[in-house]
């Protein structure tokens, strides 16, 4: 019961943008065929244009590569369009409606969960907004896209396919890895950051009782001690961060690496023959 109603709610947040988040999917998807057929028309050109000196096709191949790319252009536009309004739409709404939540709530919820009150109203709205704006986006753009390569390099080269996605299954490993070790750690900032919030919201609303009892230095000491522990908690997942997307890249290197072995090794094969 308790998810079928988290369910509705994410349902009623979502559903009058809805249409927005399928325009910006549909814009996702022409974008990204529009950049696979760059690569096909690539392909096309230097086989049967610059390998065999013909000009007109060189000619043709540009002319429509340069549109296909005029056309992902206009797409990524849009969809940038329609994406953060989608997302600035849901962020409003999410904010009254947990302010509304937050008014009806009992007076011993709000002394048991001081520190993230102010935290679940503004960081972890903002959050939500930044993913559904560009998060969300990326991630779609990405799958969609890897999908349409790997159909088209498939269709090109089933062997150099293989090679090329060799590293898929070790950078999904990678990617479980990075998501066990840094998800308490991001759990945990998120926690200090809360007590920081929710310290500076008391200290600035009761300020003149600060001053008044002579406690400056020791407020300031005890904003500066819990500033530290969000600072070394974000450190901690930053170093995890900067494992593992060097260790993307190389991975990807290591592909174009023994996608270039390959096709070096065939083109001897063939110039011996």
């Amino acid at each position: 019961m308790a998810l079928a109603g988290h369910g509705r709610q994410v349902s009623s947040l979502l559903t009058p943008v809805a249409w927005m988040f399928v325009i910006a999917a549909l814009l996702i998807a022409l974008d990204s065929a529009a950049g696979v057929g760059v690569l096909v028309l690539l392909q096309r050109g230097i086989d049967s244009g610059v390998a065999a000196g013909d000009m007109s096709t060189i000619g043709i191949c540009a002319l429509l590569a340069l549109c296909l790319v005029a056309i992902g252009w206009c797409c990524y536009a849009l969809q940038t369009i329609f994406a953060a309004r989608a997302a600035e739409s849901v962020q409003h709404t999410v904010r009254l409606r947990s302010f509304s939540h937050l008014l009806r709530l009992s007076l011993p919820w709000h002394e048991k969960h001081i520190d993230s009150r102010l935290t679940r109203m503004t960081v972890d709205v903002d959050s939500l907004a930044r993913f559904l704006q560009n998060g969300l986006a990326s991630a779609a753009t990405s799958i969609v896209t890897m999908v349409a390569i790997a159909a088209a390099m498939f269709w090109l080269d089933p062997i150099l396919a293989l090679t090329a996605l060799s590293a898929v299954p070790v950078v999904i490993l990678a990617t479980w890895i990075y998501r066990r070790l840094s998800s308490p750690a991001y759990a945990q900032a998120r926690l200090e950051i809360g007590k920081v919030n929710s310290t500076l919201q008391e200290k600035v609303s009761g300020m003149r009782v600060v001053q008044s009892h002579g406690q400056q230095k020791q407020e300031a000491a005890r904003l500066r001690a819990l500033s530290d522990n969000f600072r070394a908690t974000r450190v901690r997942a930053q170093k995890y961060l900067a494992v593992y997307f060097p260790f993307l890249t190389f991975c990807t290197e290591a592909a174009y690496a023994a996608v270039l072995l390959i096709g070096a090794t065939r083109r001897r094969n063939d110039a011996r023959d």
